[in-house]
C-alpha cells in the first residue's frame, strides 16, 4: 500500500487486536499510535520506517516478538523502553512487557543502555549496518540465552553483556577489532566463546568469571589482554597466546585453577619482549613455547680465488694451438703429389694405348 504514516492514538484501546501487518513504505508511527492493544502479540516494523513515537506500543502487554528497524524513536531516545512508554532506559524492565522474549533490530545504533535490564528477553538478533554495541547495551539481561551479532560489526562497549548470565555461547564476528572492558563479566553459562582473526583488543575483565568457559581461542591479530580479562575461569584447561601479543595485563589469567598450562605461540626469546603485569597467571601454571630457538647458520668460507696461469699456457697459447687456424701439410715443393701422381699414372696408360 501508499501508506506513510500512522497517527497519533490511531489504534489505542483497541483490545482485540492480536495481529498487525505494516506495509513497506510506512515512514512514521506517531505516539500512542497502538496503546492498550493488549491482545496483540507480534511486532513487525518494516525497515522503511524512519520515527516512532513515545510510547506508541505502550501497555501492549501480551507482544511476545518484535521487530523494529532501530531501537528507540530513531532520533535522540535510543533505548527500547521508549517506544513501550519508558521515560528512560531506567525504566526499560518495568515499561517492556515481561513476556517479550525474542528481538530482532535491522539496523541503526544499539546504543549505550539500549536494552539495560530487559530481564524477560531471551534471545537477540542483530542484523543489518549496525557498526557498535553501546556501553551497558545488554547490562543485566539475565535472560539472554542466545545472540546473533551481525558481520560489519566492530566494537562491543565497556559492560555491553556484563551479567547476561543466561548466555551459553558467542560467535564474536571478524570485523570486530575490540571487546570493551567488562564486556561478557559474570556471563557465567558461557562455555564456548569463538574470537576471530581481525580482534586486535580483550578489554579488562572481559570474560572475567565466566566460570563456565572451558576453552578460548585467541586470534594471531589480538595484541592486548587487559587486566583480569579471563580472571576466575576456573574450567578453562588450555590457551594459546599468539606471537602478536605484547601486552598483558594483572591478573589476566589468575584463578584459572583447572589451567596447569600456557602455550605461547613463539620463542621464549620473543616471550621475553612481552610486557606481562603483576599475578598474571597463578604460580602453579607454566608456559610452555611452542618454537624453538632458531640456531644461527654455519658460516660458509669464502669460495678460493684461481692461481694465476703460467705464461705460454692456456687458451691462445702455442702448445694448446687451435686446430682451426693451423695450415695443413704442404710438401717441401709446394705441389700436392697425391693428384698428380694419380693424374700422371692416367697419362701414361694412355699414351701407351696410343
Amino acid at each position: 500500500g501508499n501508506i506513510t504514516a500512522i497517527g497519533e492514538n490511531a489504534f489505542k484501546d483497541c483490545t482485540a487486536i492480536s495481529e498487525i501487518t505494516l506495509n513497506d513504505g510506512l515512514e512514521t508511527i506517531g505516539t500512542s499510535a497502538f496503546e492498550n492493544c493488549s491482545a496483540l502479540n507480534t511486532i513487525n516494523v518494516p525497515a522503511t520506517v524512519t520515527s516512532i513515537g513515545y510510547n506508541a506500543f505502550g501497555n501492549c502487554e501480551k507482544v511476545e516478538r518484535i521487530t523494529v528497524p532501530f531501537v528507540g524513536d530513531g532520533a535522540e531516545n535510543k533505548y527500547i523502553g521508549y517506544i513501550f512508554g519508558a521515560a528512560s532506559y531506567e525504566e526499560n524492565a518495568s515499561a517492556v512487557p515481561a513476556v517479550l522474549t525474542s528481538v530482532t533490530v535491522l539496523g541503526g545504533e544499539i546504543s549505550d543502555y539500549a536494552f539495560y535490564g530487559c530481564g524477560g528477553i531471551m534471545s537477540v538478533t542483530l542484523s543489518g549496518d549496525i557498526t557498535a554495541i553501546g556501553d551497558n547495551a545488554f547490562k543485566d539481561c539475565t535472560a539472554i540465552s542466545e545472540i546473533t551479532l551481525n558481520d560489519g560489526l566492530e566494537t562491543i562497549g565497556v559492560s555491553a553483556f556484563e551479567n547476561c548470565s543466561a548466555l551459553n555461547t558467542i560467535n564474536v564476528p571478524a570485523t570486530v577489532t575490540s571487546i570493551g572492558d567488562n564486556a561478557f563479566k559474570g556471563c557465567t553459562a558461557i562455555s564456548e566463546i569463538t574470537l576471530n582473526e581481525g580482534l586486535e583488543t580483550i578489554g579488562a575483565s572481559a570474560f572475567e568469571y565466566c566460570s563456565a568457559l572451558t576453552g578460548i581461542n585467541i586470534p594471531a591479530t589480538v595484541t592486548s589482554i587487559g587486566d583480569n580479562a579471563f580472571s576466575g575461569c576456573s574450567l578453562i584447561t588450555e590457551i594459546t597466546i599468539p606471537e602478536s601479543v605484547n601486552q598483558i595485563g594483572n591478573n589476566a589469567f589468575s584463578g584459572c585453577a583447572a589451567l596447569t598450562e600456557i602455550h605461547y605461540a613463539g620463542t621464549e626469546t620473543n616471550w621475553a619482549n612481552v610486557t606481562k603485569g603483576e599475578n598474571w597467571i597463578d604460580e602453579s601454571c607454566t608456559v610452555v613455547f611452542d618454537k624453538t630457538e632458531e640456531e644461527p647458520a654455519p658460516e660458509v668460507p669464502a669460495p678460493e680465488e684461481p692461481a694465476p696461469e703460467e705464461p705460454g699456457t692456456g687458451e691462445g697459447s702455442g702448445e694448446s694451438g687451435n686446430d682451426e687456424n693451423q695450415s695443413p701439410d704442404v710438401p717441401e715443393n709446394g705441389e700436392d703429389n697425391s693428384v698428380t701422381e694419380e693424374t700422371g699414372e692416367e697419362e701414361n696408360g694412355n699414351e701407351g694405348m696410343l
